[in-house]
């Protein structure tokens, strides 16, 4: 495993953590509903700080909103097949440390609206997810990688609640779709990771981002429970503002970046 140094700024911002105000909203069913506004990539209400985790098996409870087989992008910034096919980020985890960056290790359900090879909307009102890794600095995308990126045969509908879960081994991670209501397994992937790193169960938790480069077009919801575990400090960050040029945006732009020259942005 490669040795990261913690620069002073992580340092200040875990340290104040316990004085940010918290803003996690939920509704009476204990659901915690996250929208991305349009022409955003984070959600209202972003942890500051993830969470941290260490353990072999993440779970979470997702529902997605309407408004998730609505969006219809024009966006030119994307630098592969093109923003309907570019897929969103759900959830999941780095690996290999509390601190280690997100594009260099992770595993992540991610999920966009039912699209043809095309990128033109199916029409089913469903949805695609998923299983979608870094191992070891090797980006799933560019070009699509076999191991890195697998989408899931079974499509998910709006409104029905779904059980994520992803058991984690030295040398993979096994990604499970099942049904909410009776734990059964729907559907299994399993991405296997080259970088045996000895802290593989350590790391911190990502949620719901918009991209791929370009923002929402329009505003995306996806209502969260039993997550492990729920972020406990949230504010909204300044930088989330659109800017004028999205071709200048890092794919994926908002992953922690621990470089004390630029602002921290956790975790997508």
């Amino acid at each position: 495993e490669e040795p990261m140094k913690t620069p002073w700024i992580a340092v200040v911002l875990v340290s104040v953590a316990g004085l940010l105000p918290g803003r996690v909203v939920r509704g009476d069913d204990n659901w915690d509903c996250r929208t991305v506004p349009a022409g955003f990539h984070y959600y209202r209400g972003h942890p500051a700080v993830p969470g941290f985790l260490n353990g072999t098996v993440r779970e979470a409870t997702i529902r997605f909103d309407e408004n998730t087989v609505e969006y219809a992008c024009n966006c030119s910034a994307e630098p592969y097949s093109g923003c309907m096919l570019s897929w969103n980020k759900l959830w999941g985890s780095t690996r290999c440390g509390y601190l280690h960056y997100v594009h260099w290790d992770s595993d992540r359900f991610v999920w966009r609206r039912h699209v043809d090879s095309s990128g033109e909307p199916v029409g089913d009102g469903m949805i695609e997810i998923a299983a979608y890794a870094y191992d070891n600095r090797t980006k799933p995308y560019s070009p699509p990688n076999d191991n890195l990126l697998q989408p899931f045969s079974t499509l998910l509908a709006p409104g029905t609640p779904y059980k994520l879960r992803m058991d984690l081994a030295v040398d993979q991670t096994v990604y499970s779709l099942q049904d909410a209501a009776t734990n059964a397994t729907m559907e299994t992937k399993t991405v296997l990771h080259g970088h045996t790193c000895d802290k593989f169960a350590e790391g911190y938790s990502l949620s719901l981002y918009y991209g791929g480069q370009c923002r929402a077009p329009s505003p995306v919801t996806i209502c969260y429970s039993d997550e492990s575990p729920i972020p406990r400090f949230e504010v909204d960050f300044p930088w989330q503002q659109p800017k004028a040029d999205d071709a200048e945006q890092d794919v994926e732009k908002g992953s922690i970046r621990m470089d004390s020259s630029t602002l921290p942005t956790f975790p997508e």
